[in-house]
């Protein structure tokens, strides 16, 4: 565990500043959680796959950086169901058994 700017985590562990604790520099990742810096708020999208992506591991077809935004549903026009929206979706629910009244 580092407690630094996640810009200066990915740099460091490209560089191999952390190689000391057995993280060698051409450490490689098939998954990489990035939580919400994703959000514009913090590092954004763009930066964050600049930053992380050289990090993912070439050698896997399917190598993964997972992120969630948890400030785009408040800054998206109309992005919060309604009434008639939740009424919708719960009666969806209840069909499938997935809820109760």
């Amino acid at each position: 565990m580092f407690n630094q700017d996640a810009r200066e985590l990915a740099g460091n562990i490209q560089s191999g500043t952390y190689t000391s604790q057995g993280l060698l520099k051409n450490r490689n990742f098939d998954r990489i959680d990035v939580s919400n810096i994703i959000d514009a708020e913090y590092l954004g999208i763009s930066s964050v796959l600049a930053e992380f992506s050289p990090l993912l591991n070439k050698a896997n077809p399917c190598p993964a950086m997972i992120g969630f935004s948890m400030n785009w549903v408040p800054k998206q026009h109309n992005s919060e169901p309604g009434p008639a929206e939740m009424g919708k979706l719960m009666g969806r629910l209840m069909e499938m058994g997935k809820a109760s009244p």
